[in-house]
């Protein structure tokens, strides 16, 4: 028997990949390098890094959970807090976005936050990436 839960993330994930590219139909915030530092120190940022495995092992920002795009679950994303944004990332902002746009399909109104530029902009912009 399937459960309600594979049916809904199948659902979500067709949704998100119909047609047009995942993200033209979401609504899609970006933020930018000091907002995600700033987020990230003060707790306020609950970062979310899509890329796979061994991409997330050779690098990552501090903090960041792992959840890849090629396994995404929406029902497996933290629930929503007061005081708490989730923000999608990725290597360079696209597969977060499709991310978002799953989330979304999935009904998840407040997953709409994206690291602009992802890994490759955070490392670009001074910073170290964990391993």
């Amino acid at each position: 028997m399937i459960s309600r839960r594979a049916v809904l993330a199948s659902l979500a994930f067709g949704a998100a990949f119909a047609a047009a590219p995942a993200w033209a139909q979401a609504q899609i915030e970006q933020i930018g390098t000091a907002e995600l530092k700033a987020g990230l120190a003060d707790g306020s940022v609950v970062l979310i890094d899509v890329r796979e495995p061994d991409e997330f092992a050779s690098g990552h920002v501090a903090g960041a959970t792992l959840m890849p795009l090629s396994r995404f679950d929406p029902t497996r994303l933290p629930a929503a807090q007061p005081g708490k944004k989730i923000v999608m990332m990725c290597r360079s902002g696209n597969r977060s976005q499709r991310a978002i746009a799953m989330a979304q399909a999935a009904g998840r109104r407040d997953i709409h936050l994206n690291y602009e530029g992802g890994i490759l902009n955070w490392v670009r912009s001074g910073e170290i990436a964990s391993r």
